[in-house]
Order: structure tokens, then sequence, then C-alpha cells
């Protein structure tokens, strides 16, 4: 399974930001003042792109690789998280400008992965390509925002025929958001192969069971 999903990037990566959507929507991030748990958009978050990262940057679900994409999230989601403290009250700044803070935040990951596989790359090099990969989340970003509103709003109307709105509304959520998921899948892992050094074909040499 590990080898099925790591050879699979863009639905590992779908699968991720499907549960970092939740985590968010449990903890009804966007509202002021917030009525959800904070927990849930953290430890989901961390939890699926630890597991993500890892998988597809690594090739294997080991300790310094859950560490270093774990922590990529905490990072990104911190950043955001003051990013969003600071321009409080300008709604379109705000909202815009945490998605750029929080993906720019997600290229500590192949930073730090980059560093552990090739040690000996130009630092600006591999600065650079972390930075394509920033790059290529915010535009994930902004897929998975859109698609999680329109499919939150397609929840809504389900809703009103087939009652479970609470979970009918976070698989809305879920499933829009991992729209953003399909895209790093497929776009950020030419950056991968890039700071890995490693065939697009076969990145880790493996033979699928």
């Amino acid at each position: 399974m590990i080898v099925w999903f790591r050879r699979h990037p863009i639905l590992t990566w779908a699968i991720a930001w499907g549960v970092t959507g939740m985590g968010l929507f449990i903890s009804d991030i966007a509202s002021d003042p917030r009525h959800g748990p904070l927990w849930a958009s953290i430890v989901f978050g961390m939890l699926a792109w630890a597991w993500a990262g890892a998988l597809t940057f690594h090739g294997e679900l080991r300790r310094r690789g859950l560490l270093s994409w774990g922590f990529a999230y905490a990072i990104a989601y911190g950043l955001a998280m003051l990013w969003t403290w600071g321009w409080s009250g300008r709604e379109g700044l705000q909202l815009w400008g945490t998605l750029f803070v929080w993906s720019l935040g997600t290229a500590s990951g192949p930073l730090l992965s980059g560093f552990m596989h090739a040690p000996r790359r130009p630092h600006i090099g591999l600065a650079f390509l972390a930075a394509q990969w920033g790059l290529t989340v915010f535009a994930g970003a902004i897929v998975g925002f859109f698609g999680g509103y329109f499919l939150v709003a397609v929840a809504d109307i389900a809703t009103r025929s087939l009652g479970n709105e609470r979970l009918l509304l976070t698989l809305g959520v879920a499933l829009g958001t991992s729209l953003g998921g399909v895209l790093v899948g497929a776009a950020g892992m030419t950056v991968r192969d890039r700071i890995m050094g490693m065939s697009a074909d076969d990145p880790f040499q493996t033979e699928m069971p």
C-alpha cells in the first residue's frame, strides 16, 4: 500500500489536502469568533502533510521525513496565523495574503528534504526550487479554496433533502480542497524530481507489487 501511494502522488496529495480541509472546517477557522477546536486544524494538517510529504519525497514513512513535513505544515500554519492577525479587518488582503504566506511556508518541506537527500546541492538553487514548490502550492490553494466554496454550496443544497448537514458540509470541504492537492500532486512532483535528482518515471526505483 505504501508503494502504491508513493507511486501515485496526485491521489496522495489530494487525500492530504482533503484531510487538511476537513481539519480547517472542523476548527471553523474562517469565522471570527471561531466555534470549533483549534487543534483540529493543526493536527489534521500536520498528520496529512507528514504522511504525503514523507511518501512522495522520501519514499517511506520514516521519522525524518514525517518530522520535516509535519514541521513544514506547522511553519506554514504559524505564518498564516501571524498574517491573519496582522492584517485583521482587511478582508481581501487578509485572505489572499494568508493563502500566499501559508503556501510559501510549505516550501520549508522540500527545502528540508533537499538538505537531507542532496546536501551538496547549491543552496541558492535549492531555495529557488523550494520557492517554485511554494508557488505551486499557492496555485493549489486557490483551486482548493474555490473548489471548497463551490462544493460546500452544493452540499448545503443537498442537506435540504438529505439532512446530515454537518457531515455533508465537511465532505464538501474535503472534496473541494482535495482539488488543490491534485494540482500539487501533478505539478509539484516535477519540483520534487529536480530537488532530489530522481527519475520522473520511477523516482524511488521500485516495482509495483
